[in-house]
């Protein structure tokens, strides 16, 4: 997350100032917070298979569902998805040769210390998961997984921004320095699950499909906020003769922005999938099915002029000649702001003496102005 800081001018007083003070609700960034756990748990094979052997391949997926603060901590809530591909002890007697998969699911809740964090504070996060220790037990019932879990959160906070978006002097000429800042206006988790299904052909070689899954290659966003994700399709098959078989196929989806028409900056965009199903077609396709968990950070961004600073000539000393009142036109539309600063006055005087309950003209109309 970067920044750039800028001086800007909040308040002004004496020599005639009067300025134009506006307030806006902004974010600002507190922290990242990190923690490391290990998740232990036990699986067993599932109903109508053989005990465990061999294991070929394993992975594991973990999202967040829910996180929040509490005083000087993070509290996080989640799920770990965990998929084994596996083959029975050689010689085991059984109709099936595999491989088999099974497929796991954990509940995870862990907090994250977070020193100085506010209640009102607004916080998301993610886990990462790494590959799955896992080993069976002697008899094959069952199987232990141990897997590390990271856990990333983010910690933001809202504040009033009171700054000067145009001033003057009724007493002198004055100068003033504006400049357009861009701000963090809103910061929110950005957690989305989206379906994702791809069709494709299998390669020649490929006999029997024993496992298909899915890698995130890479994300993208372009710059009209649209989210492009690659995925890598890989089928591990054996060909005729029992030789196993390995093939990959680059995908890309285009994912609908959930801020659209809104200036948003994306930040630690990450893809999991979860849930994969496959499907083998008699005109040799594969049918791939799965849930893709996008996790990450959305900033929407604000941008407003204010004065950075202002100088006085206090050798031009502005003449207001003999009038004590000056009756004055306004056009439907115009700003009192302008009228008052075309005229040396002020905003509250000008609406006070002419009865106007909002800053803009409704209609043209006579002012009086002292």
């Amino acid at each position: 997350v970067c920044g750039e800081e800028r001086k800007t001018l909040s308040s002004a007083e004496g020599a005639g100032a009067v300025s134009k003070t506006e307030n806006i609700e902004t974010v600002s960034f507190v922290g990242e917070f990190y923690k490391q756990f290990t998740l232990e748990e036990n699986g067993e094979p599932g109903y109508g298979k053989p005990p465990f052997g061999k294991i070929l391949r394993s992975s594991a997926v973990a999202e967040v569902t829910e996180c929040h603060v509490i005083q000087d901590k993070i509290v996080t809530k989640g799920e770990v998805k965990a998929e084994v591909l596996w083959v029975p002890e050689e010689g085991f007697e059984t109709e099936e040769k595999g491989p088999f998969i099974s497929k796991f699911s954990f509940p995870v809740s862990r907090m994250v210390d977070a020193k100085g964090i506010l209640l009102s504070d607004i916080c998301d996060a993610s886990y990462e998961a790494e590959f799955p220790e896992i080993n069976p037990s002697d008899d094959g019932q069952s199987i232990s997984l141990k897997i590390k879990i990271g856990i990333f959160a983010r910690v933001y906070r809202k504040e009033n921004f009171k700054y000067i978006s145009d001033m003057f002097s009724t007493e002198y000429e004055a100068k003033t320095e504006k400049e357009k800042i861009t701000m963090i206006s809103e910061a929110f988790p950005l957690s989305m699950t989206e379906p994702f299904f791809e069709k494709i052909d299998l390669p020649e070689t490929a006999d029997k499909v024993i496992d298909m899954w899915i890698e995130n290659d890479s994300s993208k966003i372009s710059q009209d906020g649209k989210i492009f994700i690659a995925t890598k399709l890989c089928l591990f098959a054996k060909d005729p003769d029992g030789t196993p078989v390995y093939f990959e196929k680059l995908v890309e989806k285009e994912i609908a922005s959930p801020t659209k028409g809104k200036n948003v900056v994306f930040h630690n965009l990450s893809v999991k999938t979860a849930d994969k199903e496959f499907v083998i077609t008699g005109d040799r396709k594969a049918e791939i099915s799965a849930d893709m968990l996008i996790d990450g950070t959305a900033y929407v961004s604000l941008s407003t002029e204010t004065v950075l600073e202002c100088s006085l000539s206090t050798e031009n000393k502005i003449e207001h000649g003999d009038f004590s009142v000056l009756l004055c036109y306004a056009e439907k539309g115009e700003k009192v702001w302008d009228i008052a600063k075309r005229h040396r006055s002020s905003v509250e005087r000008i609406m006070t003496e002419n009865d106007l309950s909002e800053e803009t003209i409704s209609e043209r109309r006579m002012l009086v102005i002292t």
